[in-house]
Protein backbone atom coordinates (compact mmCIF):
# COMPACT_ATOMS: atom_id res chain seq x y z
CA UNK A 1 0.00 0.00 0.00
CA UNK A 2 0.78 3.59 -0.76
CA UNK A 3 1.15 6.57 1.90
CA UNK A 4 -2.29 7.71 -0.51
CA UNK A 5 -3.77 4.02 -0.43
CA UNK A 6 -3.14 4.04 3.67
CA UNK A 7 -5.10 7.42 3.90
CA UNK A 8 -7.71 6.20 1.60
CA UNK A 9 -8.78 3.01 3.41
CA UNK A 10 -8.94 4.67 7.06
CA UNK A 11 -10.24 8.08 6.00
CA UNK A 12 -12.54 6.74 3.10
CA UNK A 13 -13.40 3.33 4.25
CA UNK A 14 -12.72 2.88 8.04
CA UNK A 15 -14.14 6.10 8.91
CA UNK A 16 -15.82 6.91 5.58
CA UNK A 17 -18.06 3.82 5.27
CA UNK A 18 -16.77 2.88 2.19
CA UNK A 19 -17.09 -0.79 1.34
CA UNK A 20 -13.32 -2.38 1.62
CA UNK A 21 -13.96 -3.79 -2.07
CA UNK A 22 -14.48 -0.10 -3.53
CA UNK A 23 -11.36 0.92 -1.82
CA UNK A 24 -9.60 -2.00 -2.96
CA UNK A 25 -10.69 -1.84 -6.67
CA UNK A 26 -9.68 2.17 -6.35
CA UNK A 27 -5.96 1.41 -5.43
CA UNK A 28 -5.39 -1.18 -7.76
CA UNK A 29 -6.26 1.56 -10.36
CA UNK A 30 -4.56 4.32 -8.76
CA UNK A 31 -0.99 2.58 -7.87
CA UNK A 32 -1.37 0.28 -10.61
CA UNK A 33 0.92 -2.07 -8.83
CA UNK A 34 3.81 0.09 -7.47
CA UNK A 35 4.14 -0.17 -3.90
CA UNK A 36 6.77 1.25 -1.56
CA UNK A 37 9.32 -1.17 0.04
CA UNK A 38 9.21 1.24 3.33
CA UNK A 39 6.34 3.20 5.26
CA UNK A 40 6.38 4.67 8.68
CA UNK A 41 3.42 5.30 10.43
CA UNK A 42 3.61 7.91 13.76
CA UNK A 43 1.80 6.52 16.37
CA UNK A 44 0.19 9.14 18.94
CA UNK A 45 -3.00 8.40 21.15
CA UNK A 46 -5.69 10.93 19.39
CA UNK A 47 -5.89 12.76 23.14
CA UNK A 48 -2.08 13.46 23.16
CA UNK A 49 -2.65 14.36 18.95
CA UNK A 50 -5.40 16.78 19.55
CA UNK A 51 -4.42 18.38 22.89
CA UNK A 52 -1.09 19.20 20.23
CA UNK A 53 -3.83 21.16 17.96
CA UNK A 54 -5.65 22.82 20.62
CA UNK A 55 -1.95 24.30 22.10
CA UNK A 56 -1.13 25.25 17.92
CA UNK A 57 -4.40 26.63 18.19
CA UNK A 58 -4.42 28.81 20.59
CA UNK A 59 -1.20 30.22 19.50
CA UNK A 60 -0.87 32.54 16.66
CA UNK A 61 1.21 30.97 13.54
CA UNK A 62 4.79 31.78 13.74
CA UNK A 63 5.11 32.92 9.99
CA UNK A 64 2.00 34.64 9.44
CA UNK A 65 0.68 35.78 13.22
CA UNK A 66 -2.82 34.84 12.41
CA UNK A 67 -4.79 32.67 14.27
CA UNK A 68 -4.76 29.20 13.77
CA UNK A 69 -8.25 27.50 13.13
CA UNK A 70 -9.05 23.59 13.68
CA UNK A 71 -9.47 22.15 9.99
CA UNK A 72 -12.54 19.73 9.50
CA UNK A 73 -10.53 17.39 10.87
CA UNK A 74 -9.25 18.43 13.43
CA UNK A 75 -12.88 19.49 14.40
CA UNK A 76 -13.91 15.57 14.73
CA UNK A 77 -15.04 13.83 17.64
CA UNK A 78 -12.13 11.82 19.74
CA UNK A 79 -13.81 8.47 19.12
CA UNK A 80 -13.07 9.36 15.25
CA UNK A 81 -9.61 10.35 15.74
CA UNK A 82 -8.70 7.61 17.90
CA UNK A 83 -10.53 4.98 15.49
CA UNK A 84 -8.12 6.22 12.85
CA UNK A 85 -5.60 5.51 14.69
CA UNK A 86 -6.33 1.66 15.24
CA UNK A 87 -7.22 1.67 11.76
CA UNK A 88 -3.27 2.40 11.29
CA UNK A 89 -2.17 0.09 13.37
CA UNK A 90 -4.26 -2.94 12.19
CA UNK A 91 -2.31 -1.75 8.51
CA UNK A 92 0.91 -1.59 10.16
CA UNK A 93 0.02 -5.08 12.19
CA UNK A 94 -0.85 -7.21 8.87
CA UNK A 95 1.90 -5.83 6.89
CA UNK A 96 5.06 -5.62 9.30
CA UNK A 97 7.86 -5.96 6.80
CA UNK A 98 6.79 -2.67 4.98
CA UNK A 99 4.96 -0.81 7.77
CA UNK A 100 7.11 0.75 10.55
CA UNK A 101 5.43 2.09 13.50
CA UNK A 102 7.16 5.07 15.54
CA UNK A 103 5.92 6.03 18.89
CA UNK A 104 5.70 9.60 18.12
CA UNK A 105 5.01 10.95 22.25
CA UNK A 106 8.73 10.42 22.41
CA UNK A 107 11.30 13.48 21.96
CA UNK A 108 11.64 14.71 18.56
CA UNK A 109 15.63 13.67 18.30
CA UNK A 110 14.70 9.93 19.91
CA UNK A 111 11.48 10.24 17.18
CA UNK A 112 14.21 11.42 14.03
CA UNK A 113 16.63 9.16 15.34
CA UNK A 114 13.92 6.17 15.18
CA UNK A 115 13.07 7.08 11.18
CA UNK A 116 16.77 7.26 10.68
CA UNK A 117 17.56 3.44 11.76
CA UNK A 118 14.33 2.45 9.27
CA UNK A 119 14.87 4.09 6.79
CA UNK A 120 19.01 3.11 6.35
CA UNK A 121 17.82 -0.49 6.86
CA UNK A 122 15.18 -0.68 4.38
CA UNK A 123 18.04 1.66 1.55
CA UNK A 124 21.09 -0.88 2.88
CA UNK A 125 19.29 -4.35 2.05
CA UNK A 126 17.48 -2.63 -1.03
CA UNK A 127 20.24 -3.49 -3.33
CA UNK A 128 20.13 -7.10 -2.07
CA UNK A 129 16.44 -7.85 -3.67
CA UNK A 130 17.34 -7.16 -6.79
CA UNK A 131 15.05 -3.68 -6.22
CA UNK A 132 18.47 -1.23 -6.63
CA UNK A 133 21.68 -0.63 -5.58
CA UNK A 134 25.07 -1.49 -6.52
CA UNK A 135 23.13 -5.52 -7.82
CA UNK A 136 20.62 -3.47 -9.97
CA UNK A 137 23.63 -1.82 -11.64
CA UNK A 138 25.92 -5.03 -12.60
Amino acid sequence: MTASSILSRVYQGITGNLEPPFIEALERVAINGVMPDCTIIFDLPASVGMERVRRRAVAPDAQTGEDVELDRFEKEEMDTHEKRREAFLDIAAADPKRCHVIDATGQPDAIAASVLSIVEAALSGHGKNGHGGSEAAQ
